[in-house]
């Protein structure tokens, strides 16, 4: 991707970034204690991945049903992209985040 097609860095969220993340492609798998999450940033449309400690998302939230467990975790574009207007001490990124709901089995 040529720097003239990159959005500039924007601190952002917007209530469609979830879904948009998670309309795909996306994956997800546990490797090593971590539950990796894939996909394309909601903003920029790169790849990233994201991985959170399995115990973590394991170990609170609110069941929305007896049996289920829900957490929420909070994704961060981690693209490499050199996002133009990107501060110094930003590594990676184009400035989105959003808040992504998990509901899995209760173990």
């Amino acid at each position: 991707m040529s720097q003239e097609q990159l959005l500039p860095y924007r601190e952002a969220s917007d209530p469609t970034y979830a879904a948009a993340f998670l309309d795909g492609p996306f994956t997800w798998d546990v490797t090593d204690g971590m539950l990796v999450l894939r996909g394309r940033c909601p903003r920029c449309a790169v790849a990233i991945e994201a991985a959170f400690p399995d115990e973590l998302v394991r170990s609170g939230g609110t069941s929305p049903e007896p049996g289920t467990h829900q957490d929420k975790l909070t994704l961060v574009c981690t693209c490499r992209c050199d996002h133009p207007q990107r501060p110094p001490e930003v590594q990676e990124g184009c400035g989105a985040y959003w808040a992504l709901s998990l509901t899995s089995d209760a173990p």
